[in-house]
């Protein structure tokens, strides 16, 4: 779970990077509006990157979650004490619900994420041919509307860290 953390704050800052480096090219007061470009291509590029590197961790997670749900279920068959059988069933759909809860927010952040990144290639394909003033005018009210989709992207995440942090401590308590 560290690492699929790891992998989402990276990819938060690798988007707080891009939108940054857009807002700076589409700034009037910057010079030098190539370099500004550019550096938006490759935060944008580092971005996309980044997303792949998320979904093979979560996919890794779901599977390692998968198999420690099913050992649980052993476990749990393998109890004589139907009390003690109905508690850590409980305790098994509760940690099953929270993890569960791990990948609703992340189609919540999916949901979010995906237009905005296919709006962030678009402007990027649209300025790569014209970098004029007025054009990168015409640019600003989508820029500053992606701008807001990026907030949404990142309380999406938030949420996902708060899940993953409650799944970890939930089942470092388990192992003690």
């Amino acid at each position: 779970m560290s690492a699929t953390k790891a992998s989402i704050l990276d990819g938060q800052r690798e988007m707080d990077a891009a939108i940054v480096a857009l807002n700076k090219l589409i700034s009037p007061q910057q010079e030098n509006k190539q370099n500004l470009f550019r550096d938006f291509q490759t935060q944008l590029v580092a971005t996309d990157h980044q997303t792949q590197v998320i979904r093979d961790h979560l996919a890794t997670l779901k599977d390692q979650g998968r198999d420690y749900f099913s050992a649980w279920d052993r476990e749990i068959r393998g109890l004589k004490t139907e009390e003690i059988k109905r508690v850590d069933t409980r305790r098994r759909d509760q940690a099953k619900a929270s993890f569960d809860r791990i990948y609703q927010e992340v189609d919540s952040t999916k949901n979010a994420f995906r237009p905005m990144m296919t709006t962030l290639f678009d402007i990027e394909s649209y300025l790569k041919s014209d970098l004029s003033s007025t054009n990168l005018e015409r640019m600003r009210p989508l820029v500053l509307r992606t701008s807001n989709e990026a907030d949404t992207v990142k309380k999406h995440v938030r949420a996902v860290l708060a899940e993953i942090d409650h799944v970890w401590l939930g089942l470092a308590q388990r192992t003690k």
